[in-house]
């Protein structure tokens, strides 16, 4: 079988098409297909660069993923960083072409071998266990989560109704008030002592004072996207009209900021039917994290949220959702790591000082 790499363009639209109707009719377990209509410009950016690349046997596409190529803090020096989302092979289906996800990560660490992956689900789905196979890192990345409207939290959260008997429980608990007691109790006897008076502002874009705040934070922080105005202000588009933008002010001064999602979820498999804010970044000067976690959990009850979640590696962002009263849960949000980029990174011992959060890969479109 000869495969090949290619950047996908417009003349592999018939191609995709027959691609994409090939996993429709085998019923193929994915929640994305490759887009059959190719924009003439790519999705670029001075700092960022985003396009699809496709496997092709002859002229047929057999697999494919979305790249991000954009500049990383990788121990200590800036990197240009390639991030691989939403692959797909027609081997999920046809184990005629099992190779075909194989040859697509092996030509993309020939090209850049500093690669990563985020979300992927469990860790027993293919993708996770291929890239295992090759000798990448694969971690989790801890989910925490705050209740704001209780009674609607018990109400709609799926894994408390998987059956009749567990329905019934919460929606007594619910009904009752006992369950949104207990939940308010655990949180409030969960938080540490209150956070020092600070202030915020919602702000349309970012500016000097993010670079600021940059400066000093990535000091404490081993791999991150480059947090710079520039880099942000791609990332988190102001067309996005449920992202929105808070900064964090003490003293006068911009200490932290936190780049925040509202979902309205229906009959969803996890959330119900429930409106949910996620802290999908933030950074803050060393040990004001807390005072970021805490305005951004003010700026989404203003937003009548029923939930609060976020998704954090780094030490100090972990500890300050704990000091916040957040539950903890299990995740199947994962990190990947090439095999270059875990040799820049030991994450047995730098997991810590990783800062990894939904903000990054294609964590905003799955939200």
């Amino acid at each position: 079988m000869q495969l090949r790499l290619e950047i996908l363009g417009k003349e592999h639209e018939s191609a995709t098409r027959r691609f994409n109707a090939r996993l429709r009719a085998a019923r193929a377990p994915v929640d994305f297909f490759f887009p059959e209509t190719v924009s003439v410009v790519a999705a670029g950016f001075p700092l960022v660069s985003k396009r699809y690349y496709v496997v092709l046997e002859g002229d047929e596409v057999r697999g494919g993923a979305y790249l991000q190529d954009q500049p990383m803090l990788v121990g200590g020096t800036v990197c240009n960083v390639r991030n691989i989302q939403s692959p797909l092979s027609e081997g999920i289906v046809n184990s005629k072409y099992s190779s075909v996800a194989l040859f697509m990560m092996k030509e993309l660490e020939r090209h850049n071998p500093f690669l990563y992956s985020i979300g992927m689900g469990s860790e027993l789905n293919r993708y996770p266990r291929l890239l295992k196979a090759l000798g990448w890192t694969v971690a989790t990345v801890p989910l925490f989560f705050r209740v704001r409207r209780a009674s609607q939290f018990i109400r709609n959260l799926q894994l408390l109704r998987r059956n009749s008997f567990r329905r019934l429980a919460s929606d007594v608990s619910a009904y009752s008030g006992l369950g949104p007691l207990m939940i308010y109790a655990y949180q409030a006897i969960n938080a540490k002592r209150a956070i020092p008076a600070a202030s915020y502002d919602r702000v349309h874009r970012f500016d000097g004072w993010a670079d600021e705040i940059w400066d000093v934070a990535r000091r404490e922080i081993s791999f991150s996207i480059e947090h710079t105005s520039t880099v942000l202000n791609v990332l988190f588009p102001v067309k996005c009209e449920r992202l929105s933008r808070i900064r964090i002010i003490v003293d006068g001064v911009a200490v932290g900021w936190a780049a925040l999602l509202i979902s309205n979820f229906h009959d969803h498999r996890h959330f119900g039917e429930m409106r949910v804010g996620t802290i999908v970044d933030g950074m803050a000067f060393p040990r004001y994290e807390r005072h970021v976690v805490a305005a951004a959990l003010r700026a989404l009850s203003e937003d009548s949220v029923d939930l609060v979640i976020s998704n954090q590696t780094h030490e100090l962002w972990q500890n300050a959702f704990r000091g916040a009263g957040f539950f903890t849960a299990r995740s199947t949000f994962l990190l990947g790591l090439s095999r270059k980029l875990s040799a820049e990174i030991p994450i047995s011992s730098e997991l810590r000082r990783i800062h990894v959060n939904r903000a990054d890969g294609d964590g905003l479109s799955t939200l």
